[in-house]
């Protein structure tokens, strides 16, 4: 089947277009996320579509609407190239999970996403994903209780505790013994590379750095604003030791 017929058995539950895109901002810019110290509202101006296209190769949003066509609930799924236990597949992350009014919308917003998920393997547009991740911020009770505590037949696993760190500093070259900074600039794209596609099969769902989905070359043909001279290696005697670089959304 395909992911239509999967929206038919769900008619409340629409696929936005482009038509939908000043709704479905309001909406989002409405609704925070909440944790103990914070309300945290992402600005997805001028486009809702424009960060999703960033994170993969394909994307679809779910929202669902009253009767004054007023979007009182959305959910994100964007697919991307990686690799899962050594093997390159897609991945599909699950985002931008709002829902207001949840009396009217929560059931039919869980029954929709375990549909989903569950029969992911026999929609022609989802059958390759492999995996699905979601990102909680640790304080924010509502989605827990929601996504990991209700009783449904998905199974949430915890795979990894991150930390966000925002960085309010302008770094400059410096050099101790044998170590060396370098801008990604200063290097060929060779290196980069192969530094990323060896280290990267490590990490959890990594990117890919090979081939036609190489994660550098992707993001320097597509994020606006991403420089090389943005990009930092940490060196010895010529070898990258440590790699990143700083980008803004």
């Amino acid at each position: 089947m395909n992911l239509q017929n999967l929206l038919d058995r769900f008619p409340g539950v629409k696929l936005a277009q482009a038509r939908d895109d000043d709704r479905i901002r309001h909406f989002f810019h409405t609704r925070s996320m909440h944790s103990k110290n914070f309300y945290l509202t992402y600005d997805r101006n001028p486009s809702f579509f424009d960060f999703l296209k960033l994170q993969g190769f394909a994307f679809y949003v779910f929202f669902v609407e009253n009767e004054d066509g007023v979007i009182e609930g959305c959910g994100s799924l964007s697919i991307r190239h990686g690799q899962h236990q050594g093997q390159n597949c897609h991945i599909g992350y699950l985002s931008d999970l709002r829902i207001n009014n949840i009396r009217k919308w929560g059931r039919v917003w869980r029954e929709f996403y375990e549909a989903l998920i569950t029969h992911a393997n026999q929609i022609v547009e989802l059958a390759a994903i492999k995996i699905f991740y979601t990102c909680l911020l640790q304080d924010n009770k509502k989605a827990y209780n929601s996504l990991v505590l209700n009783k449904t037949n998905l199974s949430y696993t915890l795979f990894h505790n991150y930390q966000m760190i925002n960085v309010f500093a302008s770094l400059l070259p410096f050099a101790v013994k044998n170590y060396q900074v370098k801008r990604w600039n200063e290097l060929t794209l060779a290196e980069l590379t192969d530094f990323y596609q060896k280290y990267s099969a490590k990490t959890p769902y990594a990117y890919c750095f090979e081939g036609q989905h190489n994660e550098i070359e992707r993001r320097i043909s597509l994020f606006p604003g991403f420089d090389l001279k943005n990009g930092v290696a940490f060196c010895q005697n010529g070898e990258i030791l440590a790699a990143c670089s700083f980008w803004s959304p």
